[in-house]
């Protein structure tokens, strides 16, 4: 108990500790200060590293962190990232560097030129010709380097925005699995409801309650004596008001089909707007619409 209390415990405090690392990210986001955002989030996932084996993390804030920094990693300056060791190569490095270190070198052609002109010996024509090509060579090498800076940085964003969906996918699949199964099971009451409906309506050419009340229609006295049991049964049950006042709507065996058949078809007419919902609900489950998931939220 005292172990399974404390990991609790800890779990609590790496999440307020991840949450406040978060905020104070943001804030930097804020002031467009990318560099020490992307450094806050990189602790951040340091530490849920650190403390995988003990503790676990909020995937809620996994998924943040992973998104965010992919976002603002290409903004950052100077930032290494850090990528935790899990077993997967990235890109031959642990750390990188998104810093472009660009190097202009200013030749002086005109310079050159003159040393042409002027007949200089040999052995300047000679540093002339390695200058020009120690300029050509350290500019093809910063190209080379920047290349590679830029190769490395989009690979960044792209192994966060992996983990980013990694960790939405193993969030989901619990959901999902429900959703599935809630869905299969959906399914297989509406075809059962739909086919009991469907050989009801078949099988029967008349309502069988309109043919009982006819019948009771031709005796003036056990008509009297069926209103009157169906007055004292529904006085009996009613909670309401409401239902206290359905007796004395039908006095007669006509007024009383009336009333039947006015309810059944509010009863029909609510059952098929029951059945379209779900119905649009269960081919929007993939992709919900926005009203619906709000609903959700007040529940």
């Amino acid at each position: 108990v005292l172990i399974s209390k404390t990991k609790i415990e800890g779990e609590e405090a790496l999440r307020r500790l991840v949450i406040a690392l978060n905020a104070l990210a943001a804030i930097f986001i804020i002031q467009k200060d990318y560099y020490q955002a992307a450094l806050l989030y990189n602790e951040a996932l340091a530490l849920a590293e650190e403390h995988s084996e003990d503790f676990r993390l909020d995937p809620l804030l996994n998924i943040h962190i992973h998104h965010n920094l992919a976002e603002i990693f290409p903004l950052a300056q100077n930032f290494a990232l850090i990528l935790p060791s899990k077993g997967k190569q990235f890109s031959g490095t642990s750390a990188v560097n998104t810093t472009k270190k660009h190097f202009i070198v200013k030749v002086d052609h005109d310079q050159v030129k003159r040393h042409k002109i002027s007949s200089f010996d040999d052995a300047n024509s000679t540093v002339a010709s390695a200058e020009l090509s120690n300029v050509a060579s350290s500019l093809s090498e910063n190209d080379l380097n920047d290349r590679e800076c830029d190769d490395l940085s989009a690979s960044s964003v792209k192994y966060l925005i992996a983990e980013c969906e990694d960790s939405k996918q193993k969030y989901l699949s619990v959901f999902s699995s429900k959703l599935a199964a809630a869905q299969q099971e959906f399914q297989s009451s509406y075809t059962q409801v739909c086919k009991a409906y469907h050989d009801s309506g078949t099988n029967q050419t008349t309502f069988w309650w309109l043919e009982a009340l006819h019948y009771a229609e031709q005796n003036k006295d056990f008509s009297t004596e069926l209103i009157r049991k169906i007055e004292e049964a529904l006085s009996g049950n009613s909670n309401n008001s409401k239902s206290s006042r359905i007796p004395a709507r039908f006095r007669s065996i006509s007024s009383l089909k009336y009333q039947i058949q006015t309810n059944l078809d509010q009863l029909e007419a609510s059952r098929k707007v029951l059945l379209d919902r779900l119905l649009e609900i269960d081919q929007t489950m993939e992709k919900p619409k926005d009203e619906d998931i709000e609903r959700v939220e007040y529940f």
